[in-house]
């Protein structure tokens, strides 16, 4: 393992697809990283703390709850002593119906954990941040907002165009503090999100890519450890599957 770096990061859906492989390669480069998760097993979570080790953090938190969120924070900062990087990949369920023909309820469950969740993770985050007058605000947003979506995924891709809005927005509002905020795209994985699709949805896909290879989260997870080490300018959008970078 690098020897530790100092650089602590606060990453939400930490036991998710995403989340897992960019804990793992965040903390095989160095960095200390506190795991928010929700509902994940106690038994998931002790074999995930078995692999992470010494440098990993476990946290339950629903970060849907504005106070509880806060709660998770504060004992963050009260284990590692700083957050330097806070990382949104939480998202809840895919509702595949189209939009207008779901229930409101429907409607709004898109929204909770991928927008309200970042709102108050960044600013349960924040303070500690303007306090070191520098930081890092990382969003795992979706390559849905540069191309469409497929698969019945308009409000999974309605709420991930309002999470790279936010990111724009809170760019330019939290610059002058010096801290930089960036928007991580990737394509179809094969995850605990996606599972609901067929088997074929993932062979069309496939078929359809260049290597004819879908990505994987460590794709994801190694542009994730780019932005961290400053390799991207700030204000920036990175496509996971062709390193374009465009403006937030």
């Amino acid at each position: 393992m690098t020897k530790k770096n100092g650089k602590v990061v606060l990453l939400s859906g930490g036991m998710g697809g995403v989340g897992s492989a960019t804990a793992a390669l965040l903390i095989e480069n160095g960095y200390r990283v506190a795991v928010l998760y929700r509902s994940s097993s106690q038994a998931e979570v002790q074999e995930k703390k078995k692999t992470l080790g010494e440098y990993s953090f476990f946290l339950q938190c629903d970060i849907t709850d504005f106070k509880e969120t806060q709660l998770a924070v504060k004992k963050v900062l009260d284990h590692f002593g700083a957050i330097d990087i806070c990382i949104h990949a939480a998202i809840g369920r895919i509702t595949r119906k189209p939009i207008l023909e779901m229930k409101e309820e429907e409607f709004r469950s898109e929204f909770e954990a991928g927008l309200f969740g970042a709102f108050n993770l960044f600013s349960s985050a924040l303070p500690s941040m303007k306090k070191q007058h520098e930081g890092m605000l990382i969003g795992i947003t979706s390559s849905t907002v540069e191309a469409g979506s497929g698969a019945r995924m308009g409000t999974y891709s309605t709420a991930k165009f309002a999470l790279r809005g936010l990111l724009r927005e809170l760019h330019k509002e939290l610059k002058a503090e010096g801290i930089s905020v960036y928007a991580v795209a990737p394509d179809l994985l094969k995850t605990a999100l996606t599972s609901d699709l067929p088997e074929k949805y993932f062979e069309f896909a496939e078929a359809k890519t260049p290597n004819k290879k879908l990505m994987t989260p460590l794709d994801v997870a190694q542009i994730v450890l780019a932005v961290c080490r400053g390799e991207v300018k700030s204000g920036s959008s990175v496509l996971v599957s062709t390193g374009e970078v465009t403006a937030l």
